[in-house]
């Protein structure tokens, strides 16, 4: 009857209007949160709408504070099911974090416990003891915790880049984050299982935002990355790849040498100091993940073109000094393409013929502007001579 399915969904609602005035309400919400992972014929919008907006806009930071250090602790409770970890990481911690940060309220949200027991363990340091200890493997770890991980992760480096607050508190931390995400996301130790493509990718992402968050702009760490998502990309992942392509692209023309990012005294030592661009004039000058651009592209691969073309489009302004390398192979690019009837092929084909044309413009302009240079002065010619005074 009607009135028996509607019995669980009442007495859902009910819980979730008594937990404003329950004190563990982290506790509550936590065993309510695997309604997200069956199916059933219940309408359960009410339940959603509590957890995205209710409860990260309606609440105290300091409430908020309390919820996310208790979901730690259950994150690192190995008897808890590992779906309901992942649920509770993209259900609570991440829009909990999120809208606290938006808000201004960082400070009070990442500061350090004043307990002596806890004295210098925030949410921060916390979260990389449970997720990247010295001890922890995730050999037994489901994909959906592991890409709850990636996801907190990298919300957590996409939103520093524009809270300098998030940023500065996680600056402490910088050590640890980078070597994680190498570790793990990007070299599959541990345990960390990169067979799933969707995961592969998400943690390039990830990767790739906490690099460009640190400025940790070492030369042979991201053309590394840069080149195993143009090789390894899949049609499955593919706006994962392109997301990590976009962030890492502006980093390239100022690459330098640091050192293994696994080094102690390197992640100790490097500055976000860069150097200008030089211009390569011959392929033999040019800079490693452009000779690998051009031999990706000179290859009979569509997918590979449809990836690295519409690159190009959008990051036309730092591939323009290289417009004389790249000027050939996209021309024949394009007569490759053209076989493709597709709607994305021709629409490829108008954005790579409109970049030719703009970079030939700013070429043709800039020769227009310093033979006006030259030609204002004429070498030889003797300025006229300046009017001389009389007396009278």
């Amino acid at each position: 009857p009607a009135c028996r399915s509607n019995e669980p969904r009442l007495l859902l609602k009910t819980l979730l209007d008594a937990v404003w005035h329950v004190p563990k309400k982290a506790d509550l919400l936590y065993n309510l949160l695997p309604m997200f992972s069956t199916r059933n014929l219940m309408h359960l919008g009410f339940g959603r709408t509590y957890f995205f907006r209710t409860l990260p806009l309606d609440y105290p930071i300091k409430v908020k504070r309390d919820m996310i250090l208790r979901l730690l602790s259950y994150i690192n409770d190995p008897k808890q099911a590992q779906n309901v970890k992942a649920i509770a990481i993209e259900k609570i911690m991440i829009p909990l974090i999120l809208s606290a940060v938006r808000r201004g309220n960082t400070e009070i949200l990442f500061k350090q416990d004043d307990s002596p027991a806890l004295r210098n363990s925030g949410f921060l340091t916390r979260l990389m003891t449970v997720i990247g200890g010295p001890s922890k493997t995730y050999n037994d770890v489901i994909d959906e915790v592991k890409m709850a991980i990636i996801q907190l992760l990298g919300s957590l480096a996409l939103t520093a880049k524009e809270f300098p607050a998030l940023k500065r508190a996680m600056m402490p931390l910088h050590r640890d984050i980078l070597l994680f995400c190498h570790d793990y996301l990007y070299k599959g130790k541990h345990g960390w299982s990169l067979k799933d493509a969707a995961i592969k990718h998400a943690g390039c992402v990830t990767f790739a935002a906490v690099i460009d968050l640190f400025d940790y702009h070492d030369l042979d760490t991201i053309v590394s990355l840069y080149t195993s998502l143009v090789d390894d990309h899949s049609n499955e992942a593919k706006a994962l790849c392109r997301q990590a392509l976009d962030i890492l692209q502006p980093l390239l023309p100022s690459l330098r040498p640091i050192g293994p990012i696994n080094d102690p005294a390197v992640l100790a030592a490097f500055s976000p100091t860069k150097v200008e661009p030089t211009v390569p004039p011959t392929l033999e000058t040019a800079p490693k993940w452009l000779l690998h651009i051009l031999r990706a592209m000179e290859r009979d691969s569509s997918a590979q073109l449809s990836l690295l073309l519409p690159l190009l489009c959008r990051h036309k302004d730092v591939f323009f000094p290289y417009r004389p390398l790249l000027a050939s192979v996209l021309a024949h690019s394009l007569a490759r393409v053209s076989i493709q009837a597709s709607a994305d092929s021709r629409k490829m084909i108008v954005e790579v013929a409109e970049l030719l044309i703009e970079w030939d413009i700013a070429v043709y302009e800039s020769h227009n502007a310093n033979s006006s240079a030259a030609t204002a002065a004429v070498p030889g010619e003797m300025p006229p001579p300046a009017p001389v005074a009389t007396s009278r």
